[in-house]
C-alpha cells in the first residue's frame, strides 16, 4: 500500500507533467502562427488593393489622368500592407504574450 506522501508525490508530478505539456503546446503555437499567418495578411493586403480598385484599367491619356484615383497606385498598395502588417504584427504579440504567460501557480 502507498502511504500518503508517495500519492501526493504522484498527484504533483502529474501536476506538473500536464502543465509542461501546456507550456510547450503554447511556445509551439506562439512560434508557428505567425509564420503560417504571415502569407494570409499578404494575400488580405493585396485584396486590399484589389478592393480599392487600383487594377482596374483606365481611361488613359492625358484626360483622365487627374480623374484616376489610382494614378499612383503605389500608396494603396502600400498603405493596405501596412495595415496589414501592423495587425500581422500585433496578432503575433498577443500570440507571443500568451504562449509564454507563466503556468498556474497552485
Amino acid at each position: 500500500m502507498a502511504s500518503s506522501d508517495d500519492i501526493i508525490a504522484g498527484i504533483k508530478a502529474d501536476y506538473f507533467r500536464r502543465q509542461r505539456r501546456r507550456q510547450y503546446a503554447r511556445l509551439t503555437i506562439g512560434i508557428l502562427l505567425p509564420f503560417i499567418t504571415a502569407p494570409a495578411f499578404g494575400f488580405a493586403a493585396l485584396v486590399a488593393y484589389a478592393a480599392v480598385g487600383c487594377t482596374s484599367p483606365t481611361m488613359g491619356g492625358l484626360a483622365g489622368r487627374e480623374n484616376d484615383p489610382c494614378r499612383d497606385g503605389g500608396w494603396a498598395l502600400l498603405l493596405s500592407l501596412a495595415v496589414c502588417l501592423a495587425l500581422w504584427l500585433v496578432s503575433s504579440a498577443l500570440v507571443w504574450r500568451w504562449a509564454r504567460r507563466p503556468p498556474d501557480s497552485h
